[in-house]
């Protein structure tokens, strides 16, 4: 690597210090920028800090996060911010008890999370991420302007009765599966010298992930369990929403989930998905079988030459804790 290239790494570390440190998770120094009105508003406020937060389309629409990966990676922009998904997983009431447990009193957003007046990730590694930017957990103050604009939000309410967020930090680990089935496909191609260009994309889009019979005759069978870095014990409830494949022509299912509790049956059809509500400790699996044939793609729409059988799909898969 040159000392040129090196010398640059260091100028976007600093600059990345004093507008959020490498996590995201401070503001207060000003800098002639785009978002110097909202610094100088946090800055105005004792003891403020400011989060990044953003939905799993526009994490780098945020300035800082974006030249800060084209001198790094996505892995150093991202460190730690699986706690804060983590804690924005467990819903809106649980999340807005983290950030003021953290001393969070503003968070900034990407103008198109904004727009949109809530922040969305793909259930996955977490459960689904759902968070509405609006009274009674946040109000808007600022918006800049620019080739990044962004969003400031004020925390509101008082430190609730959830418990100690940080230290319900989950993750789902899976099995029986593919891993697009349960995490996004990252991919990253260089155009030139230090010139490259990002793709984070669902193999199934956003709205579901498929569960498919392989062209090797091998039906998937989605295990999952709900895992913690430290031995606490507790007790989520998790809700699974299925969904027939696929679209108006989708022949009913008949979907076996497994727990330590016993089995459930649950039919779905089209236009007619079965929601299943768990409470699960850590460790505790959770497999979904299906119990009908799995049909081409060629039974459903147009064939697209897709080999694959499809069997049915996860649409949604939400985690609270229980108090």
């Amino acid at each position: 690597m040159t000392r040129g290239r090196l010398a640059s790494i260091g100028l976007v570390l600093v600059i990345a210090c004093l507008f959020a440190d490498p996590t995201g998770l401070t503001i207060g120094f000003r800098d002639n920028d785009s978002y110097r009105e909202i610094r100088d508003f946090v800055g105005s406020v004792p003891n403020a800090k400011a989060l990044y937060l953003a939905s799993d389309d526009d994490l780098y629409g945020i300035e800082p996060n974006f030249r800060l990966r084209a001198e790094t990676s996505e892995k150093f922009v991202e460190a730690g911010y699986q706690e804060i998904l983590s804690a924005a997983s467990l819903g809106d009431v649980a999340f807005n008890s983290y950030l003021l447990q953290q001393g969070c009193k503003f968070v900034i957003v990407p103008l198109s999370t904004a727009n949109r007046g809530q922040v969305s990730h793909k259930w996955g590694r977490l459960g689904e991420v759902l968070i509405r930017l609006q009274p009674p957990y946040f109000r808007q103050v600022l918006q800049s302007q620019g080739e990044f604009p962004v969003v400031l939000y004020e925390v509101l309410g008082e430190r609730g009765e959830v418990g100690n967020i940080q230290s319900l930090q989950y993750g789902l680990q899976w099995s029986g599966v593919r891993s697009t089935f349960f995490q996004p496909l990252r991919t990253l191609q260089e155009l030139g010298v230090y010139s490259y260009t990002y793709s984070n994309m669902y193999e199934d889009g956003r709205d579901v992930s498929w569960v498919y019979k392989t062209t090797a005759g091998y039906t998937e069978e989605p295990q999952f369990s709900i895992h913690f870095a430290n031995n606490e014990r507790r007790r989520f409830k998790v809700d699974v929403t299925l969904v027939a494949a696929y679209g108006g022509n989708a022949p009913t299912q008949i979907v076996r989930v497994t727990t330590p509790m016993g089995i459930q049956l649950v039919r779905i059809r089209a236009g007619k998905p079965g929601v299943i509500s768990l409470q699960l400790e850590a460790n505790e699996n959770v497999k979904l079988s299906a119990t009908l044939p799995c049909r081409l793609q060629s039974f459903f729409d147009t064939p697209n030459g897709e080999a694959r059988e499809f069997c049915f799909g996860i649409s949604d898969l939400r985690v609270r804790t229980i108090p």
